[in-house]
């Protein structure tokens, strides 16, 4: 079992949403999420900004973990198994409630075998 960190970062407009989408996880290789990490840097707005972490396919997603973050850290506990199909994946979404771009990070820790 290898623990795997899923590490999304980056710049997000202002008032945009941006999607991030694993690879469809091989048939059964099995995903034990252990947390989510969520973090931004508040340019002086007081706007929290979004994070959702979803599994399975578009149109047919499970909510795996979802939060909110105005200029700090949080983390929350996700404890939950997931077995690889060749289709479904992991997709997390960032969302930016502000009218300045701002640096929106996730960490997603999983263990994989």
């Amino acid at each position: 079992m290898a623990n795997r960190t899923i590490k999304v970062l980056n710049s997000v407009a202002a008032g945009a949403i941006v999607n991030t989408d694993s690879p469809a996880i091989p048939s059964g290789k099995i995903l034990r999420f252990q947390k989510l990490v969520i973090s931004e840097q508040n340019l002086g707005s007081n706007i929290s900004s979004g994070i959702l972490v979803q599994w399975g396919t578009v149109g047919a997603f499970e909510e795996l973990a979802a939060g909110f973050v105005t200029g700090s850290t949080v983390e929350i506990a996700i404890n939950e198994e997931r077995t690889g199909d060749g289709v479904k994946f992991i997709s997390i979404t960032r969302q930016n409630n502000s009218a300045a771009a701002k640096r929106i990070i996730a960490w997603l820790s999983v263990y994989d075998e």
